[in-house]
């Protein structure tokens, strides 16, 4: 698993959050310490790709369509560190992180 702040990813030279890449900051909610969303192709006119929640009480749930300013196939990384706060959550950047893979997936039936 590939996990660093959103500030190193950029400065790593990754210009775009794609498609099934997780985020991961402070959120506190009864039992929570942190959220993590995926982003997704909401696929909305004149929108660009949103987040929806996968762990913790609102698992499922698309949280923010962000504008198509942010980028129609992928998030300009420097638009999400310009506007996390506004769009996404009050989170010090330093604690959000950027998860491009979890793991190989296999089969648990086979």
């Amino acid at each position: 698993m590939m996990r660093q702040t959103i500030n190193h990813y950029y400065q790593s030279g990754n210009l775009h959050v794609s498609k099934g890449t997780i985020i991961r900051y402070p959120f506190e909610y009864i039992g929570e310490n942190w959220r993590n969303v995926m982003v997704y192709d909401c696929a909305l006119e004149g929108q660009g790709m949103g987040l929806v929640v996968i762990t913790g009480y609102y698992a499922g749930t698309p949280i923010v369509h962000l504008p198509e300013e942010s980028g129609k196939l992928s998030i300009s990384t420097s638009w999400l560190i310009n506007n996390f706060t506004k769009w996404v959550e009050d989170a010090p950047l330093g604690e959000v992180f950027i998860i491009e893979k979890i793991m190989k997936t296999e089969d648990p039936f086979s």
